[in-house]
């Protein structure tokens, strides 16, 4: 009832097209990734990065090992 050589040929187009689309589609995101971004606005860090970095330089190694799981006195416990 169904010819198979037209069944495989009419499959090959279908993912070649599928594959086209998936290609096209990245390509599409590689451009608005790197083109029109000014996110760091004239300095290197992301704005997700200023936050991350704020919150490295404040924490500081703690005395000693009772210190670092005192949830009082420990940096890693508060909320900076």
């Amino acid at each position: 009832m169904f010819d198979s050589r037209f069944d495989s040929k009419q499959s090959l187009w279908m993912r070649l097209l599928i594959e086209l689309l998936l290609v096209i589609l990245i390509l599409v995101g590689v451009i608005f990734r790197f083109s029109w971004s000014d996110w760091h606005q004239g300095t290197n860090l992301h704005p997700d990065e200023y936050g991350l970095t704020n919150t490295l330089v404040q924490l500081e190694p703690p005395q000693s090992l009772v210190d670092y799981f005192n949830p009082i006195t420990s940096m890693i416990w508060r909320e900076i």
